[in-house]
């Protein structure tokens, strides 16, 4: 069933809280699979409640990549290229031992990465640069775009700092981004998952699992903060942006808790919307399917669209 001439890769995409993770452990206990995490954050080790990691007893023994290996505090980095380098020898090696490989994340442009062929632009990454433009907000990096390649502009996710700073690295260097023809890798057999629901029962999903990750939160961060840089810190954008000020003083506990809240549901917007975009413009030669993630019978769905 799941073995044919070229090589089956599962791809398993959707918002935060869409149930990818479960997901994904309970398609590799019946398929024989291994799961490689497609998510920039939850690679390091000091950040599992902020990167909503699935806990080491929800894996059910199922080997898990890019999760936890990195430490911040040793100042690893890991981005877009570091991915690329390693996640198709991971891919292989799954391959080579009669396993499936199932990737599970809510970035789209880390997909991409896997599906088309050159994907990425040549342009080396400066980390000079990278470390002025950090100083940056969003919208001076945007600004520095749109002034300079308004067909970027047009297209590229204003929200995602590190797409921003990539662009403004290439501009600088090229004087544009240049477009890139997407051209599938026909090496393996990709099956798209896509999981959504509801946006009320998303949003619910999101408000109950931060309530009842408020106070490791904090506790997560007050170590960080402790540990590495400021400007680091908060490069890891959403709830601890607000931190500061509710350590500060300038806002209150409920405060911060709402915010925090009606944040993580903005990204959620924002991760369908381009989520919904990638996979609306999959090309017909990748098999795909919609799923929604409260229904019941979902495993069973999936099993029988692969």
């Amino acid at each position: 069933m799941f073995f044919s001439s070229k090589k089956k890769v599962i791809l398993i995409n959707g918002p935060t809280a869409s149930g990818k993770s479960s997901l994904a452990v309970g398609l590799a206990k019946e398929i024989n699979g291994e799961i490689i995490s497609v998510d920039s954050r939850q690679i390091f080790k000091e950040i599992p409640i902020f990167s909503g990691v699935i806990k080491k007893e929800d894996r059910q023994n199922i080997l898990h990549y890019f999760v936890e290996e990195l430490s911040l505090f040793k100042g690893d980095e890991f981005n877009i290229v570091d991915f690329k380098e390693k996640v198709f020898k991971i891919i292989d090696d799954i391959l080579k031992r009669k396993k499936i490989p199932i990737l599970v994340g809510g970035s789209s442009f880390f997909f991409e990465v896997i599906l088309y062929k050159d994907f990425l632009p040549t342009v080396e990454p400066d980390e000079e640069l990278r470390k002025e433009l950090e100083m940056k907000t969003k919208e001076e990096l945007f600004a520095e775009i749109l002034e300079k390649d308004v067909k970027t502009a047009e297209r590229i996710d204003k929200d995602n700092k590190f797409r921003l700073i990539r662009a403004v690295e290439i501009i600088r260097e090229n004087g544009f981004v240049p477009e890139i023809k997407k051209v599938v890798n026909k090496k393996y057999d990709f099956r798209e998952i896509f999981l959504e629901d509801e946006k009320e029962m998303i949003n619910k999903k999101i408000e109950k699992n931060f309530l009842e990750r408020v106070d490791g939160l904090l506790e997560e961060a007050g170590i960080l903060q402790s540990k590495i840089p400021a400007e680091k810190f908060n490069q890891l954008g959403l709830a601890y942006k607000n931190i500061f000020n509710f350590w500060e003083g300038n806002i209150s506990q409920n405060k911060f808790i709402t915010l925090g809240i009606k944040e993580e549901q903005k990204y959620a917007k924002r991760q369908m919307t381009y989520l919904n975009k990638f996979y609306n413009s999959l090309p017909k030669s990748i098999k795909k399917e919609r799923f929604l993630s409260s229904d019941k019978n979902l495993l069973e769905k999936v099993l029988n669209f692969l």
